[in-house]
């Protein structure tokens, strides 16, 4: 089964899925020597409606990273990002059959948690992130 993902021909998919009504995807590239991520998010049948950062900015200074034990004991490892007073969290718990999403909080308040459906696939691990150079975002990811 292939995952739709969001990426460009340049791109390599590091987080894709579908949560029913929309597709996320993280993707990877490079521009000038820079190592960058973008994230995406688009209706299932629509065009992107959201690419963040825009502008090639590179992933270091763009995103953050951060992991957190979940309920279950299981590592969560997550990239997030603010834009204005909005704080996107892209996470994934261990495991094959982890849980997956996007978290979108509005000034500290969780607002939306798009949960992944079943064709997801992500390379969100602290050693896939390690190499980006980001800062750690410490603030705790709210995964009920």
């Amino acid at each position: 089964m292939t995952i739709p993902y969001l990426c460009t021909a340049a791109e390599t998919p590091i987080f894709a899925c579908s949560t029913g009504k929309k597709r996320a995807s993280v993707c990877t590239g490079r521009t000038g020597g820079n190592e960058q991520l973008t994230y995406r998010i688009a209706p299932l049948e629509g065009a992107v409606e959201m690419e963040y950062p825009s502008g090639g900015a590179g992933a270091a200074s763009a995103f953050q990273r951060g992991s957190q034990l979940g309920q279950d004991g299981t590592a969560v490892n997550f990239l997030s990002f603010d834009k204005g007073n909005f704080r996107y969290v892209v996470y994934a718990t261990d495991g094959e059959n982890g849980r997956k999403g996007v978290v979108v909080e509005q000034s500290g308040k969780r607002i939306a948690d798009l949960r992944c459906q079943s064709d997801a696939m992500s390379a969100i691990s602290t050693k896939e992130l390690d190499h980006y150079g980001m800062r750690v975002d410490s603030r705790p990811l709210q995964l009920h």
